[in-house]
């Protein structure tokens, strides 16, 4: 039987505002829960190395909002052992189940990739250390990036610590053209999370961020959110838009609005 699903929003789209701000708005929007962001330049809503009271109090603003923090986001911040360390560390400290990442790397790079899976036994290891999983992003341009890379990569670690988060538009946008609703059954049982948005085409860069709000790219969503009431143990599908830092606040409210709206309409969830 299929599930309910709920929804997300990442704090990458008010990656220009203060985290309190995004926190607001989004509860406002109707989402229900929330990934938090510590990209550099993109979303610095907190620090790895925040001390265990910061991060306790960052943890207090999201559930007195009545929100749940699905996840930590944190491309870019896992480049070696002791980052991804910290990152888990501080996850665990704000009672996120999962990091959320990609694994960096060559696509089509053999050599690179084995390099890749060896780092990830490390991180591997290190989530089970500090309870909280990796969930992974097939990534454009990097190791880990379709459908066969993502089984591989799983096949290899073969652990329960490291699973998938799963944006369609990236595997929509690989050289090799799969349809990411039938990418998305063959993952599905290491989807730990997943993503929503649009995007403008093929190309490998996503498109502005008009184009990634639902209903205004090329992507079949409402196929894909289908598919994704499917995924054992799914809970949240998570809004992620990059490209709008410098956009005033008004500006990201309307397309956090008309991406809940879009769901609404189409009774998607």
């Amino acid at each position: 039987m299929a599930q309910k699903l709920k929804l997300g929003c990442s704090t990458l789209l008010y990656g220009g505002h203060l985290v309190e701000t995004a926190l607001d708005e989004i509860r406002d929007a109707g989402y229900e829960a929330v990934e938090l962001c510590c990209i550099g330049g993109m979303a610095p809503h907190f620090w790895p190395k925040l001390t265990k009271q910061a991060l306790t109090e960052i943890k207090k603003k999201i559930a007195d909002r009545g929100l749940v923090l699905e996840s930590v986001g944190a491309s870019g911040c896992c480049g070696d052992l002791e980052a991804t360390k910290a990152v888990l560390g501080a996850a665990a400290t704000l009672g996120a189940p999962c990091v959320t990442t990609a694994t960096g790397g060559k696509s089509d790079d053999e050599a690179n990739f084995k390099e890749i899976v060896e780092t990830w036994r490390g991180y591997a290891k290190a989530a089970s250390e500090a309870g909280v999983r990796l969930s992974v992003k097939p990534h454009v341009r990097s190791a880990v990036y379709h459908g066969p890379t993502t089984l591989r990569f799983l096949k290899e670690l073969d652990t329960t610590w490291v699973g998938v988060n799963y944006d369609p538009t990236h595997i929509y946008r690989t050289p090799s053209n799969e349809d990411p609703t039938t990418t998305l059954k063959q993952l599905a049982p290491h989807v730990l999370t997943a993503r929503f948005r649009d995007c403008a085409g093929r190309e490998l860069n996503i498109g502005p961020v008009e184009k990634q709000v639902c209903g205004e790219g090329v992507l079949d969503i409402k196929g894909y959110f289908a598919a994704l009431k499917d995924v054992p143990n799914l809970k949240y599908v998570t809004l992620e838009i990059v490209g709008a830092v410098g956009m005033e606040r008004a500006q990201v409210r309307s397309v956090l609005d008309r991406c809940a709206k879009y769901v609404k309409d189409n009774n998607l969830l």
